[in-house]
């Protein structure tokens, strides 16, 4: 796999519908401006997956199943699925495989400064087996191995230290080269909680804070998690969507990062085998972030640039109420807005564009949304005019 292959699922040209709806109430004459259509020629985002194909495209995704026995992956009624019985790793493969893990990466990208978002479920439940059981929403550095992830299951700290150092210690290599593995045993963790590995000399990954406890109907009800890597500051960050709103899981801290892919997987470590699993995922996104990532707009007439009043575009929420930022086009009608707001914690969006001619506004745009479908940060979006 190489980071040239199309990792944009369906970036496909895009056509806004064109029906009214609420407008910003600063512009009189909004309602008489006619909506036209707004095309989208590159999508801003690095991959996007919504599974509704019925299938794991393996343009985006790559597959690794430490145990063929055990939890596979498929695409079942559009989410994506790891469910199956733990069975037993077979010998040949223990000491250096005793844990069972389940999951699919993206290729990666050289980009940085990105976002990672996805739903997550888990409907067989939180296991009550002794070790280490959980789901991971997980944003990876590669070279090196560095990480930033969320996670939802249990961890019985003690017991997982003892089969690490049961089945990996009686292994030299992994001993030398994970030495925290063998020695520094996971604290105990239940609920949601934010984790990171910033090439640890012990090899021994960091809960980060406090994690947040289970708000009991895991099992049914996706809840989306975002991740974040900040490049200015190298800080990565978590948030889940809850009830209340966006809600940060632990605190932010800092990590190398240097290539970006996610990866999506079910981990477990236990002795205690014959027990069904089961984990789903659905709207993956890795996208760039929107503190540094402007969403371009071009005006043509007639396929030449737009070249009367120069024009300027102002970018609203979907309702027309809140502004998320305006940009002046340049001689060729190109113009740069910005989508950070905290209107738009998470991408795609869905947005109203309007387009002025000096104080005047002459046409309006939708941009509709729709599961991994709509304005990301780093789109370009082109709109047509006719000549007078």
């Amino acid at each position: 796999m190489t980071p040239s292959l199309p990792l944009i699922l369906g970036c496909c040209f895009f056509i806004a519908p064109c029906f009214a709806g609420a407008e910003d109430s600063g512009s009189s004459s909004s309602k008489e401006a006619p909506l036209i259509p707004m095309q989208q020629v590159v999508c801003g985002a690095l991959a996007r997956d919504d599974f509704n194909s019925g299938k794991l495209d393996p343009r985006i995704w790559r597959t690794v199943i430490s145990n063929p026995d055990g939890i596979q992956v498929e695409v079942d009624q559009g989410e994506l699925c790891f469910r199956g019985t733990l069975d037993p790793v077979p010998k040949g493969q223990l000491p250096s495989k005793f844990y069972q893990t389940t999951h699919v990466d993206t290729p990666p990208s050289r980009e940085t400064d990105v976002c990672a978002a996805v739903r997550m479920k888990i409907p067989s439940g939180i296991a009550e087996t002794p070790g280490y059981h959980a789901v991971k929403a997980h944003l990876c550095g590669l070279h090196p191995d560095t990480y930033a992830e969320v996670l939802l299951g249990r961890v019985d700290g003690p017991e997982t230290g003892r089969l690490m150092k049961k089945y990996w210690g009686a292994n030299k290599e992994i001993s030398r080269k994970y030495p925290g593995a063998i020695n520094i045993p996971p604290p105990d963790s239940e609920g949601w909680w934010f984790e990171v590995n910033n090439c640890d000399p012990m090899g021994a990954s960091e809960v980060v804070g406090k994690p947040l406890a289970l708000r009991g109907d895991e099992r049914e009800r996706f809840y989306e998690v975002l991740l974040t890597y900040d490049k200015p500051t190298g800080l990565a960050s978590a948030q889940i969507k809850l009830d209340e709103g966006w809600t940060q899981i632990g605190h932010s801290e800092p990590i190398i990062h240097n290539l970006s892919w996610v990866e999506l997987k079910y981990y477990n470590i236990t002795e205690t085998h014959g027990t069904y699993h089961e984990a789903r995922f659905d709207d993956c996104r890795l996208y760039l972030n929107p503190k540094r990532h402007p969403v371009r707009f071009i005006a043509t007439m007639e396929g030449a640039p737009y070249r009367t009043e120069p024009l300027r575009f102002v970018l609203l929420t979907h309702d027309g109420k809140t502004k998320i930022g305006e940009g002046l086009a340049d001689e060729t009608g190109l113009a740069d807005v910005s989508v950070d707001s905290p209107e738009w914690f998470v991408f795609p969006q869905a947005a109203l564009v309007h387009i002025y001619e000096g104080e005047k506004l002459i046409a309006r745009s939708r941009i509709e949304s729709n599961g991994v479908d709509g304005l990301y940060p780093h789109d370009v979006w082109v709109v047509h005019f006719d000549l007078p």
